[in-house]
């Protein structure tokens, strides 16, 4: 009878991962066929009628999951941001926030547009009158709501070239825009009311709607974008995020480190448990808590530039790892030229991809990179002319390798008048030779 109820036990917890699974899966189908919706900007009125089309899905969206908050309703209401990307220009918002900032701005102009007057849609340029202008020469560079500053422009450039997308510059106004019409009544029928607020409010579905419609009124004042108790909120998680590493770092160092494989483990478990906080600390910030105004680039840059931060130490510590673990082998000893020179290329390599994640995260957060690599280009033949004396011994000790000792063993056989060593290594080789100076360090 006690094996029928292991079994049966078994079985349920089976049971329950594949329903799971099933679940997962249904709600990335239902995601994906969201995401492949198509939104026409081939003019500014197909742009302008998509964002039309897209408010009313999200109010839709918002209503269901209010109803019914869980993860498949959340995933459904999250699709309207990959949606919004389409009609937006984020040309100029860094890469890493673009997905958030599309869902800021989409409801920051839901909540605007909804209190000017439009203009009715055949007067909005279609796809017959967007491709000319009054001279009927060039292609319509862009469309501007009447009596406001909401433009729509032809893109030229990008992956969105000959496309029509509200413009960057509507993109960076979007909040001041909501603020100055904030105070107007809705125009056309709306099913949300107060659009922004709610997107300010609305939470994940790990924490109802109720427990944050409860809190006292200091609590849901907006600051910066954001209100109050969500900023509490972030800084409880960074707080959590933080004692949790500084715990594991205490751990790491409470052993000296040496070149064993165990103490690398060791002192690599600081950077993997940041690893596993931040992902943490994201989903929660912005899948449960949704960052919203100021706090929305803060908080993904500054997650983004830990995440640079931690795989440079984990290549650093890795490079270093491989250098040692290939010196403590017999052949070479800790002292020799051939251990410091396996230390100076890991350490080499290790500086060249910390710079390669470096000019990659910098290009994420929005850095012009190019102008720093042809400056860092410049930069570099100076360091290289500071550096020569050290590149001599570099070179000098390739030279004294097993190799190049055998090809100078025959050309001293062949001349039999070898001549004086130098002294440009900093140690003679294992047959007390020393590779003559003009043969290290060549002058052009």
């Amino acid at each position: 009878m006690h094996v029928n109820i292991t079994r049966l036990k078994t079985a349920s917890g089976w049971l329950r991962m594949v329903v799971a699974l099933s679940l997962m899966i249904m709600n990335y189908s239902v995601a994906a066929e969201n995401a492949l919706v198509v939104m026409e900007t081939t003019s500014p009125r197909a742009t302008m009628q998509s964002f039309i089309t897209l408010t009313e899905e999200a109010a839709d969206r918002y209503a269901e999951f209010r109803d019914s908050p869980n993860p498949a309703t959340q995933q459904a209401l999250s699709q309207i941001a990959i949606k919004a990307e389409r009609l937006l220009d984020l040309s100029e918002v860094a890469p890493a926030n673009r997905s958030k900032m599309a869902d800021e701005t989409f409801y920051l102009l839901m909540d605007s547009i909804a209190r000017l007057e439009l203009p009715d849609s055949e007067q909005i340029p279609d796809a017959s009158l967007a491709f000319m202008d009054e001279e009927k020469t060039e292609p319509m560079k862009r469309w501007r709501i009447p009596h406001t500053e909401i433009t729509i422009t032809l893109v030229e450039q990008g992956a969105f070239a000959g496309e029509y997308q509200f413009s960057s510059r509507t993109v960076k106004n979007a909040r001041q825009l909501y603020k100055t019409v904030r105070d107007l009544p809705y125009l056309r029928p709306m099913s949300i009311d107060n659009v922004y607020r709610m997107n300010e409010l609305i939470t994940g579905w790990m924490i109802p709607m109720v427990w944050v419609e409860a809190l006292p009124a200091w609590a849901n004042y907006a600051v910066f974008g954001q209100v109050v108790w969500k900023w509490l909120a972030v800084m409880l998680l960074v707080g959590i995020g933080l004692g949790a590493v500084t715990v594991v770092n205490r751990w790491v160092h409470s052993k000296v480190r040496d070149s064993s494989f165990s103490s690398y483990l060791r002192y690599l478990s600081t950077p993997l448990a940041l690893l596993i906080v931040l992902p943490l600390w994201r989903y929660f910030a912005r899948e449960q808590i949704n960052v919203t105004g100021a706090g929305v680039e803060l908080s993904h840059s500054i997650l983004f530039v830990f995440y640079g931060i931690t795989l440079v130490w984990v290549v650093w510590l890795s490079a270093n790892q491989i250098a040692e673990a290939i010196i403590a082998s017999p052949r070479i000893k800790i002292e020799s030229l051939d251990a410091s020179l396996l230390r100076l290329i890991s350490r080499t390599i290790g500086v060249i991809a910390i710079m390669v994640l470096f000019v990659r995260m910098l290009n994420e957060l929005g850095v012009p990179v190019y102008g720093l690599v042809t400056g860092a280009g410049v930069g570099g033949i100076a360091i290289a002319l500071a550096s020569k004396n050290t590149l001599e011994n570099f070179m000098g000790r390739l030279i004294c390798s097993p190799i190049a000792r055998c090809g100078w063993a025959i050309f001293v056989a062949l001349t039999r008048n070898p001549p004086r060593a130098g002294d440009r290594s900093a140690e003679s080789n294992r047959s007390g030779f020393v590779p003559p100076k003009y043969a290290v360090s060549m002058t052009f």
